[in-house]
């Protein structure tokens, strides 16, 4: 069907380029019409070959009418970049007709646009949430020069265009119908409804809309937003406040970062750091602690409590924060690196497959550059020796050893 369809494309250029553009707005119009009476093969072709023909056929539609003067042609043209693009709504939008949009609003004419809404209205009666609100915003540049306030308000109520709705309400100042609107968003539209509130100049509502809001939600972005609203006041006591909260919230090296950055000009890091270090040892946080300690250069710190985490519940056995631990020990506490590195080795080795074995013999570098920092060769040969001797009954092991050069420097078998 698209390599006929291709010919077709053919032809309708050809058309084109002989200054015919009437011909090939019938070919792309015929085409679109044809391919939207198969809906379910638009929806299951998984190349998306017939969507990239209704782009085409957008296209050269919204190039035709630029050079299109019969009314009852240029309606046709229009009905039909019109149903490219509600089809695509109505599908969930997967990006078909993407540019029916601006063709439209930048080539109907005021009685065309009037029709068009007036297809949009009818056309909302059977389209979902997220299809309204994309069609209520066409909408609404339609009719951008015409619609008075209260047309206005009343498609961004019947389309779920909440932001526009509030926006407009506060360039109107009715403040409290925007306050009233934004009580009733959901906790994400809100944040940005905040925002808007505080362009208009009415920070202290928003502040006090989202401290309500996070009264009775878990949604920890509201306790981010009041943070950095108190950090654009300069408001820095505030912003450590909620900073704090947010950490307990969610206890992560960033966020201790973010109390640490706050705490400092305020002259009370010391004692925020020694309590926050005491609560996170009492509720077990030993392998957040041991990241927080790397962060701050105390490697003898980590090493201890990494050694706690492992033993704790909590440790799943991921490597990463032992090589974090062990790349930082490696020139301070080179035995610990040497230790460390080689129990993720032997680890690897025990859950078998060369993919594990790759990544064995890439810890085994370091564990080399140690033992020759340290001016012991022989130890690390020692080392490569029993390896080999050790796993003898492993090939593909052994292999890896030797495809990184790591041989059994003591003639091992």
């Amino acid at each position: 069907m698209v390599e006929e369809l291709q010919s077709l494309f053919d032809l309708a250029r050809q058309y084109q380029a002989l200054n015919s553009p009437g011909d090939a707005v019938t070919i792309y119009r015929t085409v679109a019409e044809t391919i939207l009476k198969y809906q379910d093969a638009v929806r299951q072709d998984e190349d998306g070959l017939l969507g990239s023909a209704l782009d085409d056929c957008a296209e050269g539609l919204g190039e035709g009418l630029d050079s299109t003067i019969d009314v009852v042609q240029r309606e046709s043209s229009l009905r039909v970049l019109f149903d490219i693009y509600a089809w695509d709504l109505k599908a969930g939008g997967i990006g078909i007709g993407d540019r029916v949009p601006d063709i439209l609003l930048e080539q109907a004419t005021a009685q065309e646009r009037q029709m068009i809404s007036d297809w949009i209205e009818t056309s909302l009666l059977s389209m979902k949430d997220w299809a309204r609100r994309a069609m209520g915003g066409l909408l609404l540049e339609l009719q951008a020069d015409t619609m008075d306030d209260e047309s206005y308000l009343e498609v961004c109520r019947q389309t779920g265009r909440l932001k526009d709705l509030v926006d407009r309400l506060l360039a109107l100042r009715r403040t409290d119908q925007a306050v009233g609107e934004a009580r009733q968003a959901s906790d994400y539209d809100l944040l940005s409804l905040a925002d808007l509130f505080v362009q208009h100049g009415h920070g202290s509502l928003a502040e006090t809309l989202i401290r309500d809001r996070a009264k009775i939600s878990p949604d920890t972005r509201l306790i981010e937003w009041l943070k950095e609203y108190a950090k654009t006041r300069g408001d820095l006591i505030q912003a450590l406040a909620f900073a704090e909260k947010l950490f307990w919230l969610r206890p992560t090296a960033a966020t201790y970062r973010e109390m640490h950055q706050l705490a400092q000009p305020l002259k009370q890091w010391p004692d925020l750091r020694n309590h926050t270090l005491e609560s996170l040892a009492q509720k077990g946080e030993h392998a957040l602690l041991c990241k927080i300690f790397l962060e701050e250069g105390m490697v003898d710190r980590a090493l201890e409590a990494l050694e706690r985490a492992k033993a704790s519940n909590r440790y799943w056995g991921d490597f990463t924060l032992q090589v974090e631990v062990a790349q930082a020990a490696s020139k301070q506490r080179p035995k610990e690196s040497i230790r460390l590195f080689l129990q993720i080795v032997e680890s690897l080795i025990r859950q078998r497959g060369r993919h594990n074995y790759i990544q064995a013999a890439r810890y085994l570098f370091p564990v080399r550059e140690a033992y020759l920092r340290l001016g012991e060769p022989q130890s690390w040969e020692a080392l490569i020796a029993n390896l080999h001797e050790q796993h003898r009954n492993l090939p593909a092991l052994r292999d890896e050893l030797n495809r990184a050069g790591f041989e059994g420097m003591l003639h091992a078998p």
